[in-house]
């Protein structure tokens, strides 16, 4: 998925990483700490926020898993208003398709995982772009 976000991004002429993370990468002190937040920190807390809390909530309301896939995926790409509307969207899917991987299996281990993989991916790729 990542790899095909990438090459889209790429098709339509937009960079592969949004330049407010390369800024903000670059203008970081504490790199290892910029790393761990968005690494290990971030991913922990959305997921147990979005994936764990508010999925089951949605979930047991009668929304089911549908609901819970949409209204978390949709909450969860809102709160990303650093990015603009393509930003957003992409975020959008990723949620989507952690929220389905939570629906399938019932792990939050899993969506943390997965969560912290693209995080690294895009973290490594922030580290590229921005030359440090």
């Amino acid at each position: 998925m990542l790899i095909g976000s990438d090459l889209l991004s790429y098709s339509l002429g937009r960079p592969i990483v949004p330049e407010i993370m390369v800024e903000l990468y670059r203008t970081s002190h504490f790199v290892a700490l910029s790393w761990f937040a968005i690494v290990i920190a971030a991913p922990i807390f959305e997921e147990v926020f979005f994936r764990g809390f508010m999925f089951r909530g949605i979930q047991a309301s009668g929304l089911g898993n549908g609901g819970a896939i949409l209204i978390t995926a949709s909450t969860w790409a809102a709160m990303h208003a650093q990015y603009d509307a393509y930003g957003l969207a992409t975020i959008l899917v990723v949620g989507i398709f952690l929220g389905l991987a939570r629906a399938v299996t019932g792990s939050l281990y899993l969506t943390t995982a997965m969560h912290m993989a693209t995080n690294l991916i895009a973290t490594i790729e922030i580290h590229l772009f921005a030359g440090s």
